[in-house]
């Protein structure tokens, strides 16, 4: 198990594990981390393409639904990565955190 407090101590405190004990602290943060985009665009995919509500009863009709609603949401990112580069207003709003 791996502890990443917070320096500040503002945000909890994340626990991350593995069941192989001979994998370092360092790999375990890190397959995390790379593993958090897959989760965001399956999150993505299920809220706002339908990819959670599927209504077929044939399991090719919902393993077609899972793969659109996938691809649907990387297009969606990408013409909207594409257009708010050139139309600023499309940008969301700058946080303190992040001026750059």
């Amino acid at each position: 198990m791996v502890i990443v407090p917070d320096p500040a101590g503002k945000e909890r405190d994340d626990f991350f594990f593995c069941t192989d004990d001979r994998v370092p602290a360092d790999e375990i943060v890190q397959r995390y981390y790379d593993r958090w985009a897959v989760e965001e665009s399956i999150l993505d995919s299920k809220q706002y393409m339908g990819f959670e509500s599927t209504r077929g009863w044939c399991s090719k009709t919902v393993n077609r639904q899972a793969r659109l609603a996938m691809v649907l949401v990387t297009l969606v990112k990408a013409w909207y990565a594409r257009c708010a580069i050139a139309e600023p207003s499309l940008l969301p709003e700058t946080m303190p955190w992040y001026a750059q």
